[in-house]
């Protein structure tokens, strides 16, 4: 449950502060110049004996969406004049023109509630929101008579394209495409080897379906370790947001 924010000390306002405050909602502040570290932020929520899964993340920053997103906070962007598209690339989860937009709450106990609209908002103001639908529907044609496991996937490559997968399971078990890889095999099939810049994965999991190790180390060739991944479970609505590099640490990626 989010009980918190951590807030980049360039917008760390005492009025905005006192009325978070008032509605329960604790505060902590990073510095900026630290936020490339990572740690700064998750400090600052230790210093609320909180954990990340606790805390949104606030920023002005390039710089601050990367560090949040390396610590894995949900991530929010203020700035008045945005590209959202390219926030989201960069792994924000919401943007409001001010402080004062993330006031529209009544108390603590809606405060979680506030923040999943304000990011599914975002969401389906720029393409992750159309990667999620289009992962839904990949998911309806998987061919899975063997697992009954419905998977859908779709990504956007750097050309600005979406191209889906579902996996397509085969008697000999070692036959079976996943979802994301055939996803990845038709964008190149359609462009060349592009790079992906975002992936939507959905799956009737009620924890959201992660790549297989395989799909993994496949998506390694052509993600860069900043691409961001959508887990999605359309059967408990849970979903979550990760960096490529946080499901694929250590990817092979010469011979």
């Amino acid at each position: 449950m989010l009980k918190a924010f951590v807030i980049d000390e360039s917008l760390y306002d005492k009025d905005f502060v006192s009325k978070l405050n008032k509605k329960g909602i604790l505060t902590a502040k990073v510095k900026v110049l630290d936020c490339k570290f990572s740690n700064s932020y998750l400090i600052a929520a230790l210093s609320l004996n909180l954990d990340v899964s606790e805390v949104v993340a606030l920023t002005s920053t390039k710089q601050g969406i990367k560090g949040a997103r390396r610590a894995g906070f949900v991530t929010a962007v203020c700035l008045a004049s945005s590209d959202k598209q390219e926030l989201a690339l960069l792994g924000a989860d919401m943007v409001v023109s001010t402080c004062s937009d993330l006031l529209d709450f009544t108390d603590s106990s809606d405060f979680e509630s506030f923040i999943n609209k304000q990011i599914l908002s975002f969401y389906y103001d720029t393409k992750v929101g159309v990667l999620i639908d289009n992962a839904k529907e990949a998911m309806n044609n998987a061919y899975a008579p063997y697992s009954n496991f419905h998977v859908g996937a779709a990504l956007l490559t750097e050309t600005g394209n979406i191209y889906r997968g579902c996996n397509v399971e085969n008697a000999s078990y070692g036959g079976t495409i996943c979802a994301e890889r055939g996803a990845c095999m038709t964008a190149i099939c359609a462009e060349g080897a592009s790079k992906i810049k975002m992936l939507a994965i959905t799956s009737h999991a009620e924890d959201p379906a992660p790549p297989c190790g395989l799909c993994r180390q496949f998506l390694s060739q052509f993600m860069e370790p900043t691409g961001q991944v959508y887990l999605y479970s359309t059967t408990s609505k849970v979903l979550k947001h990760y960096d490529f590099e946080d499901l694929m640490p250590y990817s092979f990626t010469e011979f």
